[in-house]
Parts: C-alpha cells; sequence; structure tokens
C-alpha cells in the first residue's frame, strides 16, 4: 500500500516527543492536534498555509515555536 503524501509531515514530529493525532483541513487553513508523548498533553497547532506549501525544515521549525521547544 502506498503512504499518503502527508506521511513525511507526520513523521518531522516524532522526533520532537510529539505524536499526529489528527489534522483538520477547511479550505486553505490546516490545524494539527499533536501529543506530546511523555506528558500527554495535546497541542492544537494552526498552520500559517497547508502543509504541501511549507518544506519540512520550515514544518519543523514552526512546530517547535508553536509548542515552545527550542
Amino acid at each position: 500500500m502506498a503512504r499518503s503524501r502527508y506521511t513525511k509531515y507526520r513523521l518531522v514530529a516524532e522526533p520532537l516527543g510529539l505524536k499526529q493525532l489528527d489534522v483538520y483541513r477547511s479550505g486553505k487553513r490546516e490545524i494539527v492536534r499533536l501529543m506530546d508523548i511523555r506528558t500527554g498533553k495535546v497541542y492544537v497547532v494552526e498552520l500559517p498555509r497547508p502543509r504541501n506549501e511549507i518544506p519540512l525544515d520550515e514544518y519543523e521549525a514552526f512546530l517547535k515555536k508553536a509548542i515552545g521547544l527550542r
């Protein structure tokens, strides 16, 4: 079975200690729910544009900034 083109974005979150729960799409807006694996805390992150328009390194930096990681 072929992997989704969005799998690579889910895999970016894992080394940060985050598990991607789900993604809500509404027009040009995407909201990603992430769970901190260690604490169980859930973060809701609204992306500035759809994931397929964001390079992986920029996506990782945006997630870190949104949840307060360094």
